[in-house]
């Protein structure tokens, strides 16, 4: 996983890596997995090109992706929640790489607000595959 904000004009690169569990349902596929001591449970909707992305099982508070969709939701951190918002431009999910069905990539191209007011131009990378 990769992650490029940039702010200001400044772009940071930060790189995770996260094991987890992938399945497919009748509805899309989802990954489980934990990173920073949080639950996270992706949901990528390739027919309508959506990821969904729920924190810690909490649905009421989930990241929606849908290109030209701004999403609102109090995000919640250790110190407390925060109103942010999400300008998706593009959605991008690819499946069904060579090398194998469970194999995918996404890309994600967004702008993350707070009240409102542009913070930073934000391209998230998620690539799936199964653990070597």
């Amino acid at each position: 996983m990769e992650t490029r904000e940039t702010v200001d004009g400044e772009t940071e690169v930060l790189q995770h890596q996260a094991f987890g569990i992938l399945r497919k349902t009748a509805e899309g596929t989802k990954v489980s997995y934990t990173m920073d001591g949080v639950h996270h449970e992706l949901e990528i909707h390739p027919d309508t090109e959506s990821v969904l992305i729920i924190r810690n099982r909490d649905r009421e508070r989930l990241l929606r992706y849908e290109r030209n969709v701004h999403h609102i939701v109090e995000y919640e951190t250790p110190v407390g929640s925060m109103e942010l918002g999400f300008d998706t431009r593009d959605v991008v999910i690819r499946e069904d790489l060579e090398g194998g069905a469970d194999r995918m990539e996404i890309k994600l191209l967004y702008r993350l607000t707070q009240f409102g007011n542009p913070v930073a131009d934000c391209q998230l990378r998620i690539a799936i595959s199964p653990a070597q």
